[in-house]
């Protein structure tokens, strides 16, 4: 993939809108708030929201990682007792 190809790909996954319907709050260390701040004003959509993006990248790792965490969890809970 082009470094072009890659910019697309990361604007369209991470710095569009993304409408929360159903929100609630969480805490992150002030340098990475300022981080996203200074992602999110100065290359996103003019529309975008700390917690949109977050949302954004959030999904993205669960899809990316999904069969990893899958297997973790039944690794984890699916240990039979001795």
């Amino acid at each position: 993939m082009t470094t072009d190809e890659r910019i697309i790909q990361y604007s369209a996954s991470f710095l569009n809108r993304n409408e929360l319907e159903s929100r609630q709050g969480i805490y992150l260390e002030k340098a990475t708030i300022e981080v996203i701040k200074h992602i999110i004003y100065n290359i996103g959509d003019e529309k975008l929201t700390i917690s949109g993006f977050v949302e954004n990248v959030l999904q993205h790792h669960f899809e990316t990682y999904k069969e990893e965490i899958n297997t973790l969890y039944t690794l984890r809970f699916s240990k039979p007792i001795k």
